[in-house]
């Protein structure tokens, strides 16, 4: 297990970048994501949006900038399609639709969409499977991984459940892709999941920026949280303190 996770922290080493802002709310259901890059999108896909409007902070705040959201959950609920700004699908994302959607809605023309994923552990299947072409439309990828420390208990959501070996596997391939295309700039643990593996937690919420729009590359030298910036998902409980990344070195 050590080797494992000192492979995933070697993989997530967060890079300086100065124009981060949160949107939505300051508990669970807020995202980072960077300012300057967001003023170039006119459209988010939310993959993963939740059972009612308290989860939906995020793609409200985007709805104020006026960018066109794209939402997609399989929920009965749909009293988010009265604005015109919001498109939602009723069905969940999977390694066979996701660039469809592209496809679908006229956007394979768009490089610098936006990208917001919470699907419970379904991003595994989801990036690792589907072309990688998905990449080259998004500027900017604000993703909750789950699982990292091979905990999740929402087995029916991950891949290769049953097999340690492969789910440690997935973790480290699904890292490496996401790092092919972007750079990490802003980490957060969920903290409610409780489960912290040699300071790893098993949720991690994730902030990339696509290599093309990182021309100077510094590591990040402090520790998360950002005051001001991230608060803990669960306010009843301590945030996480992460910043492993100051002993460790980056794989590229």
């Amino acid at each position: 297990m050590t080797n494992n996770i000192n492979q995933i922290k070697k993989l997530l080493i967060p890079y300086q970048y100065n124009q981060l802002q949160r949107y939505g709310g300051n508990y669970d259901g807020g995202y980072i994501l960077a300012s300057d890059l967001l003023t170039e999108s006119e459209i988010v896909y939310s993959y993963g949006v939740g059972p009612n409007e308290n989860w939906i902070t995020f793609d409200r705040h985007m709805i104020k900038l006026n960018k066109h959201v794209y939402m997609y959950d399989n929920l009965e609920n749909g009293f988010w399609t009265s604005h015109p700004l919001i498109h939602f699908a009723k069905e969940y994302v999977n390694s066979g639709n996701i660039y469809d959607h592209i496809k679908k809605n006229g956007h394979l023309d768009k490089t610098n969409m936006i990208l917001k994923m919470d699907i419970e552990g379904n991003e595994f299947e989801t990036l690792l499977n589907c072309s990688e072409k998905i990449f080259t439309h998004f500027n900017q990828l604000a993703i909750e991984v789950h699982d990292v420390v091979n905990s999740h208990t929402e087995l029916e959501y991950i891949i290769n459940a049953h097999d340690k070996k492969l789910r440690w596997q997935n973790k480290i391939d699904l890292f490496r892709l996401i790092n092919k295309y972007y750079k990490l700039v802003h980490i957060h643990g969920n903290n409610i999941s409780s489960m912290i593996i040699e300071g790893v937690p098993d949720v991690l919420e994730l902030l990339y920026i696509r290599n093309d729009y990182m021309q100077e590359l510094f590591k990040y030298d402090g520790s998360f949280p950002k005051i001001g910036l991230d608060f803990p998902n669960n306010p009843s409980i301590k945030d996480i303190t992460l910043n492993w990344w100051l002993d460790g070195e980056s794989i590229l």
